[in-house]
């Protein structure tokens, strides 16, 4: 196989993937804004809020699989030309990729609390690992992002999603999140929104990175 068709089948396997990612963040924000504006079907003080354990379970399997689109996202900007051969830009990307999983990861793990109080031992853990791997994702994402901006082959808002991603996670996604508000959803929301426009910017340009 010729470097050309290599290269051609690499931005080819780069457009596929941010299409992807765009579908999935696209359908993650419209869960996020759907959960924040639905009647609830139980208590404030369920795990599960705003919806009943069985409509959690549905939703969850949702998100799993939501995440791995978002996954491929990140798996495809790595192959970009977009990302510098920086220490920085190789342990931003390859982070984040790595906290994807664990955030899909968490999203199965929470079905175990969708019978639980908001204050059970099983709630706080499944919050805790939530934490624990989404400052981790932000971390990486920031990382990947400086490393981007400072690399200046993407211009214009391009050159910035990466970074954008990163810091929303830390502003405003934490602070809402500690209010376990409908804010909160709309935070995540946002983020998704942000994954959408990641997933753009990855068709718009699919140059795969010079080895």
């Amino acid at each position: 196989m010729t470097t050309s068709n290599t290269a051609t089948q690499s931005a080819s396997t780069i457009r596929t993937y941010g299409a992807v990612c765009l579908v999935a963040a696209l359908a993650g924000a419209a869960a996020g804004i759907y959960l924040a504006v639905m009647d609830p079907d139980v208590s404030a003080d369920r795990f599960s809020f705003p919806q009943g354990a069985g409509e959690f379970l549905t939703i969850q399997v949702f998100f799993v699989i939501q995440h791995l689109g978002l996954l491929l996202g990140l798996l495809a900007l790595s192959r970009t030309g977009a990302v510098p051969r920086t220490r920085l830009g190789l342990v931003g990307t390859s982070g984040a990729a790595i906290g994807m999983v664990g955030l899909a990861v968490m999203e199965a793990v929470a079905i175990t609390a969708r019978d639980v109080a908001v204050d059970s031992t099983t709630a706080t853990v499944v919050g805790a690992g939530y934490g624990v791997v989404s400052f981790a994702l932000g971390v990486t994402l920031i990382a990947a992002g400086l490393a981007i901006a400072r690399a200046g082959a993407w211009q214009g808002w391009r050159r910035w999603v990466v970074l954008a991603l990163g810091v929303w996670v830390f502003f405003p996604m934490f602070p809402a999140l500690a209010t376990m508000t409908d804010g909160a959803r709309i935070a995540i929301a946002g983020w998704m929104l942000l994954f959408a426009a990641l997933g753009a910017a990855l068709m718009r340009d699919a140059s795969p990175r010079v080895s």
